[in-house]
């Protein structure tokens, strides 16, 4: 098989031979119409948006903006996981607060004062 005719993978983060990348070739390449991109499967699925939609809709995090101070907040991320938790006030400082994991889908972040800011779940 012709190099140039062979399918070429990159795995990163992979140490091979001391080295920290490593190519490795999978296959035969094969010419043939195009099919549809994972981005038109998406839209035929009914939902609307941008090439960059649909790859944000691929992450799993979570953005919440809690608009009024409040000493507790009740976060429905709806991941379908019990995410990891990173608050921040208003000024973008990290703040600790007590997560309960309601359930896979909804969490309770209390703190000792009523403030708001900003929850990132991923």
């Amino acid at each position: 098989m012709s190099r140039d005719n062979r399918i070429k993978v990159v795995l990163y983060g992979q140490k091979v031979n001391g080295k920290i990348s490593h190519t490795k070739y999978v296959g035969k390449a094969v010419s043939g119409k195009r099919g549809l991109s994972a981005y038109d499967v998406w839209l035929l699925n009914g939902n609307e948006g941008t090439v960059q939609d649909f790859l944000e809709s691929l992450s799993l995090y979570y953005k919440h903006t809690q608009e009024t101070a409040r000493e507790v907040w009740t976060i429905e991320h709806n991941l379908g996981i019990r995410p990891s938790v990173t608050i921040v006030d208003s000024a973008d400082r990290v703040v600790y607060g007590d997560v309960e994991y309601i359930d896979d889908n909804t969490i309770q972040v209390s703190f000792n004062g009523e403030f708001s800011g900003k929850a990132y779940l991923s």
